[in-house]
């Protein structure tokens, strides 16, 4: 991970965004608190195929100083920039990519859903390629003893990935190919992130994996699928007012047969793992200096900031004011 930039003007916080469609161009608008702002223009190409893979990219330049906040699942994430400057994270995984002299490219292993973070620049352009791997997906062509088991089973395992010029054509290719509609144009596509897939995937240096934190082991990181499932929709719920009720009728099972599930694959319970993860977030926000203490108690569904604090003290061991005297 490269140095970090000079801290600016706290920017705009955005909790979800879109895509509008105009005639000769495409527009990402920010939808927060009723209001609407363009935060990025150019054209963009996205594309998901079975359950194992999914591509999103794209030329554009950034128009607003903000901060785009969501959810990624469980996967195994090539980021490939090849213009511009990148700031994005994963819950306490920061990267600052800088393709403004050479491409560069990331590989990050989330073996569960983590708090996903983009930094949005008024005036940087971006020419970029995510690709998203479904563990599945990997383990399924991976050899069984293969150091491709090691990366996937280690929660914010990471790499830089070595952009050759076959990669960057590769990219340059899905980025020019747009969003494809015809038979044709969804297999040249699919051919390309295979191809593009090959000549990463294959020539991974494994002792060049880096980890964060939080990383677990194998038999930790292999969830009961039902579970999966629920806390991949959770964490994209998690700003959401969120019940046993809600949530086992969403699965179609029982509420007992929720906790008993939560309770043997994470030893938590639903209340207990969604009051973590809000807690969580809150800390890497106001770490970030996202937002204030009052707005973090608000996001992570405290309607009284002294219950929040005492919460984020028990979690945490200090108090969100001490965290931010840190600073």
């Amino acid at each position: 991970m490269e140095p970090g930039r000079c801290p600016r003007q706290k920017p705009t916080k955005v909790a979800l965004a879109e895509k509008i469609e105009l005639t000769e161009k495409q527009m990402i608008v920010s939808k927060n608190r009723g209001q609407s702002k363009a935060l990025l223009e150019g054209n963009f190409v996205a594309y998901q195929y079975g359950d194992g893979i999914a591509m999103h990219g794209g030329t554009s330049m950034e128009l607003h100083d903000s901060n785009i906040v969501s959810s990624a699942p469980s996967s195994l994430i090539l980021t490939l920039l090849l213009e511009g400057q990148l700031s994005f994270g994963y819950d306490e995984l920061q990267f600052e990519l800088d393709a403004n002299v050479t491409p560069k490219a990331v590989l990050v292993n989330l073996a569960r859903p983590a708090h996903f973070r983009r930094a949005i620049r008024k005036g940087n352009p971006v020419r970029k390629i995510n690709v998203m791997f479904k563990p599945d997906w990997v383990r399924e062509r991976a050899d069984k003893h293969s150091e491709m088991l090691r990366l996937l089973s280690t929660h914010q395992a990471h790499m830089k990935i070595h952009v050759n010029e076959k990669v960057l054509t590769i990219a340059n290719q899905l980025v020019e190919a747009g969003t494809p509609e015809t038979f044709g144009e969804k297999l040249a596509v699919e051919s390309l992130i295979h191809q593009l897939a090959l000549h990463v995937l294959s020539e991974l240096e494994m002792s060049e994996m880096q980890t964060g934190e939080n990383a677990v082991p194998e038999t930790a990181s292999r969830l009961n699928p039902t579970v999966e499932n629920i806390v991949g929709h959770i964490e994209t719920q998690l700003q959401q007012p969120l019940t046993l009720e809600s949530l086992a009728s969403e699965f179609a099972i029982s509420v007992s047969k929720l906790q008993r599930l939560f309770k043997a694959n994470l030893d938590l319970t639903v209340q207990g793992y969604v009051r973590q993860r809000r807690l969580e977030i809150a800390r890497q926000q106001l770490e970030r200096g996202l937002v204030g203490i009052t707005e973090a108690a608000y996001e992570a569904g405290y309607q009284h900031p002294s219950n929040f604090t005492a919460a984020f003290r028990r979690e945490f061991g200090v108090s969100p004011k001490a965290l931010l005297s840190k600073k």
